[in-house]
Protein backbone atom coordinates (compact mmCIF):
# COMPACT_ATOMS: atom_id res chain seq x y z
CA UNK A 1 0.00 0.00 0.00
CA UNK A 2 2.62 2.13 0.72
CA UNK A 3 4.23 2.05 -2.92
CA UNK A 4 1.05 2.80 -4.21
CA UNK A 5 0.64 6.13 -2.20
CA UNK A 6 4.28 6.73 -3.45
CA UNK A 7 3.65 6.24 -6.56
CA UNK A 8 0.30 8.63 -6.85
CA UNK A 9 2.49 11.24 -4.97
CA UNK A 10 5.06 10.73 -7.22
CA UNK A 11 2.44 11.34 -10.18
CA UNK A 12 0.78 14.10 -8.23
CA UNK A 13 3.80 15.99 -7.95
CA UNK A 14 4.77 15.35 -11.63
CA UNK A 15 1.38 16.98 -12.68
CA UNK A 16 1.88 19.67 -10.63
CA UNK A 17 5.18 20.44 -11.57
CA UNK A 18 4.48 20.13 -15.51
CA UNK A 19 1.21 22.47 -15.04
CA UNK A 20 3.72 24.96 -13.00
CA UNK A 21 6.37 24.60 -15.61
CA UNK A 22 3.92 25.60 -18.53
CA UNK A 23 2.33 28.08 -16.64
CA UNK A 24 5.44 29.97 -15.58
CA UNK A 25 6.09 29.76 -19.61
CA UNK A 26 3.17 31.26 -20.62
CA UNK A 27 3.14 33.82 -17.53
CA UNK A 28 7.03 34.38 -18.99
CA UNK A 29 5.87 34.58 -22.90
CA UNK A 30 3.13 37.03 -21.33
CA UNK A 31 0.43 38.16 -24.10
CA UNK A 32 1.31 41.09 -25.12
CA UNK A 33 -1.53 43.59 -25.26
CA UNK A 34 -2.36 46.78 -26.92
CA UNK A 35 -5.12 49.67 -25.99
CA UNK A 36 -6.75 51.96 -28.27
CA UNK A 37 -8.99 54.72 -27.09
CA UNK A 38 -11.12 55.10 -29.56
CA UNK A 39 -12.24 58.46 -28.77
CA UNK A 40 -9.15 60.01 -29.69
CA UNK A 41 -8.81 58.17 -32.94
CA UNK A 42 -12.53 59.47 -34.00
CA UNK A 43 -11.11 63.05 -32.58
CA UNK A 44 -7.69 63.33 -34.01
CA UNK A 45 -7.59 60.74 -37.03
CA UNK A 46 -8.34 62.07 -40.62
CA UNK A 47 -10.54 59.92 -41.58
CA UNK A 48 -12.71 60.58 -38.17
CA UNK A 49 -12.48 64.22 -38.40
CA UNK A 50 -13.80 63.85 -42.33
CA UNK A 51 -16.42 61.82 -41.08
CA UNK A 52 -17.11 64.03 -38.39
CA UNK A 53 -17.22 67.02 -40.94
CA UNK A 54 -20.04 64.78 -43.05
CA UNK A 55 -22.21 64.58 -39.92
CA UNK A 56 -21.84 68.57 -39.15
CA UNK A 57 -22.26 69.28 -42.68
CA UNK A 58 -25.52 67.05 -42.72
CA UNK A 59 -26.71 68.81 -39.26
CA UNK A 60 -26.60 72.35 -40.45
CA UNK A 61 -28.31 71.42 -43.49
CA UNK A 62 -31.15 70.10 -41.76
CA UNK A 63 -31.18 73.11 -39.05
CA UNK A 64 -30.90 75.76 -42.08
CA UNK A 65 -33.97 73.92 -43.92
CA UNK A 66 -35.80 73.54 -40.27
CA UNK A 67 -35.27 77.37 -39.25
CA UNK A 68 -36.50 78.01 -42.48
CA UNK A 69 -39.80 76.81 -42.24
CA UNK A 70 -40.17 77.73 -38.58
CA UNK A 71 -39.26 81.21 -39.61
CA UNK A 72 -42.50 81.28 -42.05
CA UNK A 73 -44.49 79.41 -39.30
CA UNK A 74 -43.54 82.54 -36.81
CA UNK A 75 -44.96 84.64 -39.71
CA UNK A 76 -47.92 82.76 -40.34
CA UNK A 77 -48.24 83.00 -36.46
CA UNK A 78 -47.45 86.52 -35.74
CA UNK A 79 -50.29 87.41 -38.64
CA UNK A 80 -53.04 85.34 -36.82
CA UNK A 81 -52.36 87.05 -33.54
CA UNK A 82 -52.90 90.42 -35.14
CA UNK A 83 -56.38 90.88 -34.43
CA UNK A 84 -56.19 94.40 -36.73
CA UNK A 85 -54.64 92.41 -39.46
CA UNK A 86 -57.33 89.41 -39.33
CA UNK A 87 -59.67 92.53 -39.61
CA UNK A 88 -59.15 93.74 -42.53
CA UNK A 89 -58.70 89.77 -44.46
CA UNK A 90 -62.22 87.80 -45.89
CA UNK A 91 -63.02 84.94 -43.61
CA UNK A 92 -61.86 82.91 -46.44
CA UNK A 93 -58.23 84.09 -46.11
CA UNK A 94 -58.39 83.89 -42.44
CA UNK A 95 -59.19 80.03 -43.29
CA UNK A 96 -56.22 79.68 -45.41
CA UNK A 97 -54.01 81.35 -43.14
CA UNK A 98 -54.93 78.80 -40.06
CA UNK A 99 -55.03 76.16 -42.54
CA UNK A 100 -51.09 77.43 -43.82
CA UNK A 101 -50.73 77.57 -40.02
CA UNK A 102 -51.37 73.90 -39.36
CA UNK A 103 -49.79 72.71 -42.48
CA UNK A 104 -46.61 74.17 -42.11
CA UNK A 105 -46.60 72.86 -38.01
CA UNK A 106 -47.25 69.16 -39.30
CA UNK A 107 -44.43 69.79 -42.03
CA UNK A 108 -41.85 70.93 -39.28
CA UNK A 109 -42.96 68.35 -36.87
CA UNK A 110 -42.07 65.60 -40.18
CA UNK A 111 -38.73 67.61 -40.95
CA UNK A 112 -37.48 67.38 -37.35
CA UNK A 113 -38.79 63.18 -37.16
CA UNK A 114 -36.76 62.82 -40.52
CA UNK A 115 -33.79 65.13 -38.93
CA UNK A 116 -33.60 62.92 -35.89
CA UNK A 117 -33.32 59.54 -37.75
CA UNK A 118 -31.28 60.24 -40.68
CA UNK A 119 -28.78 62.15 -38.08
CA UNK A 120 -28.80 58.66 -35.95
CA UNK A 121 -28.26 56.75 -38.71
CA UNK A 122 -25.59 59.06 -40.19
CA UNK A 123 -23.48 58.87 -36.42
CA UNK A 124 -24.17 55.27 -36.37
CA UNK A 125 -22.39 54.97 -40.24
CA UNK A 126 -19.85 57.76 -38.59
CA UNK A 127 -18.89 55.61 -35.84
CA UNK A 128 -18.87 52.14 -38.12
CA UNK A 129 -16.76 53.42 -40.72
CA UNK A 130 -14.14 54.87 -38.15
CA UNK A 131 -14.42 51.67 -36.46
CA UNK A 132 -13.58 49.14 -39.56
CA UNK A 133 -10.60 51.80 -39.94
CA UNK A 134 -9.64 51.71 -36.57
CA UNK A 135 -9.77 47.62 -36.57
CA UNK A 136 -7.74 47.45 -39.76
CA UNK A 137 -5.15 49.89 -37.91
CA UNK A 138 -4.92 48.06 -35.48
CA UNK A 139 -4.88 44.67 -36.73
CA UNK A 140 -1.62 46.05 -38.94
CA UNK A 141 0.17 47.07 -36.01
CA UNK A 142 -0.64 44.01 -33.88
CA UNK A 143 1.30 41.95 -37.03
CA UNK A 144 3.79 44.71 -36.89
CA UNK A 145 4.59 44.91 -33.12
CA UNK A 146 4.01 41.12 -32.33
CA UNK A 147 1.00 42.08 -30.66
CA UNK A 148 -2.00 38.87 -29.50
CA UNK A 149 -4.82 41.00 -28.33
CA UNK A 150 -5.66 44.97 -29.12
CA UNK A 151 -8.91 46.41 -27.19
CA UNK A 152 -10.69 49.34 -27.08
CA UNK A 153 -9.98 51.41 -23.63
CA UNK A 154 -13.70 51.63 -22.86
CA UNK A 155 -13.32 47.76 -22.07
CA UNK A 156 -10.78 48.00 -19.29
CA UNK A 157 -11.38 49.34 -15.72
CA UNK A 158 -7.33 49.56 -15.73
CA UNK A 159 -4.30 49.22 -17.75
CA UNK A 160 -1.06 50.18 -17.69
CA UNK A 161 -0.03 53.51 -19.49
CA UNK A 162 2.72 51.40 -21.62
CA UNK A 163 -0.14 49.53 -23.51
CA UNK A 164 -1.41 52.33 -25.15
CA UNK A 165 -1.07 52.36 -29.17
CA UNK A 166 -3.19 54.71 -29.55
CA UNK A 167 -0.96 57.14 -31.04
CA UNK A 168 0.31 54.81 -33.39
CA UNK A 169 -3.24 53.74 -35.02
CA UNK A 170 -3.85 57.66 -35.39
CA UNK A 171 -0.57 57.83 -37.31
CA UNK A 172 -1.52 54.65 -39.52
CA UNK A 173 -5.14 55.68 -40.00
CA UNK A 174 -3.78 59.67 -41.18
CA UNK A 175 -1.41 57.47 -43.13
CA UNK A 176 -4.20 56.37 -45.61
CA UNK A 177 -6.50 59.08 -45.23
CA UNK A 178 -4.84 61.92 -45.51
CA UNK A 179 -5.39 63.09 -48.77
CA UNK A 180 -8.92 62.93 -48.43
CA UNK A 181 -9.05 65.39 -45.56
CA UNK A 182 -6.57 67.87 -47.46
CA UNK A 183 -9.43 67.73 -50.31
CA UNK A 184 -12.34 68.69 -47.97
CA UNK A 185 -10.41 71.29 -46.34
CA UNK A 186 -9.28 72.98 -49.46
CA UNK A 187 -13.03 72.71 -50.51
CA UNK A 188 -13.81 74.30 -47.36
CA UNK A 189 -11.22 77.01 -47.68
CA UNK A 190 -12.53 77.89 -50.89
CA UNK A 191 -16.00 78.21 -50.31
CA UNK A 192 -15.42 80.61 -47.49
CA UNK A 193 -13.26 82.84 -49.54
CA UNK A 194 -16.41 82.84 -52.52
Amino acid sequence: MNLKKIIKSGLLLACASACTLAFSNTAEEGIRVGVVDFRTCLEKSYVGQEEQLKLEAMRNEMVSTLEGKEKMLSEVMEKLKKRDYLDTISAQAEEELQGQYAHLSEEIQQLQNQAYQALNQAQMKMFQTVSEQVAKSAEYLARENNLDLVMNQESCFYFKRPLEITQLVVQELNRHFQPEIAAHKENETKTELE
